[in-house]
């Protein structure tokens, strides 16, 4: 809690107690409150041990299979050219990669790194980076791209998803309700299409399709906000269970049974359901974006999968 030194300590314990009742009501109930006055200091160390007992007990997990960046600002650094920014959600980048800007499909390659203000030959998975592209022009990049290695993700305008509806909504979410949604840093129109229902009411969750007006970047797993048209408040989120872009029937037991298995199959189940789907097999590439990330079962299967 900011600024507490702009306050007396009977105003501190009223404001924290209200904070304490609307943070109770979320995921972060129990969360420490920790007051905090840039001016004087207070706090810094209270809230610096916190930090550090938090990351000793995180576990950490890929987000994906594939090296992404989502693009959260674009800015132009005099002497070096565009520079993008964001969290580096997987993998590694290295200066003189080949990369590509998504979902535009612009290549281009890395010529140097930032982390930190301070300059590196290679960034990890969890960093705050800031890359330095190579012949990009500023107006070819913007918030909500995505950097991906060379020929790896490909761009889909359509995903399948597990919808969770907030629980305090006033109203269902309609079936084709128009809404937007968001992934990593972008922003995009679509509509939303269940699938074993007429309508997803507060509280509930269940199978749906987004069809998206442009296209993301998008791997099984990932999470993602939905949001109102007009006027804007959230209504829910969940996880991405398919990239395929297959066409899908509301109600029909073979595309609920299919996303069942996405969701919840192991990687041995989710390789045969793919594979039995597929006229004349897949590229290693597009089998591995459909599967997404491993599961602590899965990791044990990979190699046997893989031959």
């Amino acid at each position: 809690m900011t600024k507490a030194d702009l306050v007396d300590a009977e105003w501190l314990e009223l404001i924290t107690s209200e904070v304490r009742g609307f943070i109770d009501r979320t995921l972060l109930k129990g969360a420490p409150i920790v007051p905090l006055s840039s001016v004087t200091g207070r706090g810094k160390d209270e809230l610096l041990r916190i930090l550090d007992e938090k990351i000793e007990r995180h576990e950490t997990h890929p987000r994906g299979r594939f090296v992404r960046l989502p693009v959260d600002r674009v800015f132009t650094m005099e002497g070096f050219g565009t520079v993008v920014t964001g969290t580096l959600w997987n993998g590694r980048l290295r200066e003189g990669d080949r990369v590509s800007l998504m979902p535009r499909g612009l290549a281009t390659r890395i010529k140097a790194l930032e982390v930190h203000n301070e300059r590196v030959t290679e960034a990890v998975a969890g960093q705050r980076v800031a890359v330095c592209l190579h012949s990009v022009d500023r107006e070819a990049a913007e918030r909500g791209d995505w950097l991906v290695l060379d020929d790896t993700l490909a761009p889909v305008s359509q995903v399948d998803v597990r919808l969770h509806a907030l629980a305090g909504l006033a109203k269902p979410i309609p079936h084709r309700m128009r809404v937007r949604f968001y992934l990593g840093a972008s922003e995009v129109m679509g509509r939303v299409v269940l699938l074993d229902r007429e309508e997803l009411k507060p509280g509930e969750s269940g199978f749906a399709q987004i069809q998206l007006e442009d296209r993301i970047v998008a791997e099984r797993g990932d999470r993602f906000v939905i949001r109102s048209f007009s006027p804007m408040f959230t209504l829910g989120g969940g996880k991405v269970l398919d990239v395929s872009g297959a066409r899908r029937r509301r109600f029909r037991a073979e595309d609920l049974a299919t996303l069942k298995v996405a969701e919840e199959g192991s990687l041995d189940d989710r390789v045969v359901e793919r594979l039995g789907r597929a006229a004349v097999g897949l590229l290693e590439v597009e089998l591995t974006q459909l599967l997404g990330p491993t599961s602590g079962r899965d990791q044990n299967r990979d190699r046997t999968t893989a031959r």
